[in-house]
């Protein structure tokens, strides 16, 4: 259960280290008390959906992602009103996973809003403490550092290494380069980069031994979304693009 204090104007509030007031407007807290509810009533064993009931975080997974997407379109579109709709959409389906994972004890939900609420406050010490940052790219690289001081302790945690399987290849390798970035490594000395380059092909080539067409491309692939990086231009937007566009010349195929 969300627990909101009321204020002489009617709002929620949350209070952060420096005092200050965050207000949640009342009308925002009781809608999402009317979502969370209609959870509660979709997934109760007497009076519930039966779809609904059947349903777990594994086989919400694919949807997830699904609305995820559908929200990416809906902001490309320019459409307020269906980037409502999917936001709205992919608010339910994250707040119905949550709710299963309460009930399969798998998390609990108030720890897990916790958890967010704790990171947040922690990796933002420029507005929770007393930090003094001067650009948006001090504020990455610092969140960066803050996050590996969190898993110092895990043996098995890489910086890299968490970098989800399941984006999509371009997005993922930009992700990479964002994190290398954070970290400096994209800004040390052109012979130690070009070092790490030509270890990385390397090892590359020596997986892909007697396929020279893979060699030559996945060289030319790195090459290229590194580049990509270096200018700011976001390849799978680009590549959605020429598909698009593609599809459109070739409309009257049938």
């Amino acid at each position: 259960m969300i627990k909101i204090k009321r204020g002489k104007n009617s709002k929620g509030t949350i209070e952060n280290p420096r005092k200050k007031t965050l207000s949640i407007p009342l009308q925002k807290s009781n809608n999402l008390k009317a979502l969370l509810e209609i959870i509660d009533l979709l997934r109760d064993k007497k009076k519930g959906c039966a779809w609904d009931l059947k349903q777990t975080i594994e086989t919400l997974k694919n949807p997830l992602v699904e609305e995820v997407f559908e929200v990416a379109q809906a902001i490309e579109s320019g459409d307020e009103s269906k980037i409502s709709e999917e936001l709205g959409d992919l608010l339910f389906v994250t707040l119905m996973m949550m709710h299963i994972a309460d009930q399969d004890k798998i998390i609990q939900f108030s720890s897990s809003v916790n958890t967010i609420v704790e990171k947040l406050k922690r990796r933002h010490p420029h507005i929770f403490g007393g930090l003094k940052v001067s650009s948006s790219d001090e504020i990455l690289k610092n969140w960066e550092k803050i996050k590996r001081a969190e898993k110092k302790n895990n043996d098995t945690y890489s910086v890299l290494a968490d970098i989800p399987r399941s984006m999509p290849a371009l997005l993922r390798i930009n992700r990479f380069f964002n994190k290398l970035d954070r970290l400096g490594e994209l800004s040390k000395k052109n012979t130690e980069r070009n070092k790490s380059q030509n270890a990385l092909q390397k090892s590359i080539n020596n997986k892909n031994k007697g396929n020279a067409a893979e060699k030559k491309y996945t060289a030319a692939l790195y090459r290229l979304s590194l580049s990509a990086f270096k200018d700011k231009v976001n390849l799978e937007d680009i590549l959605h693009k020429v598909i698009e566009k593609e599809i459109l010349k070739r409309g009257d195929l049938r």
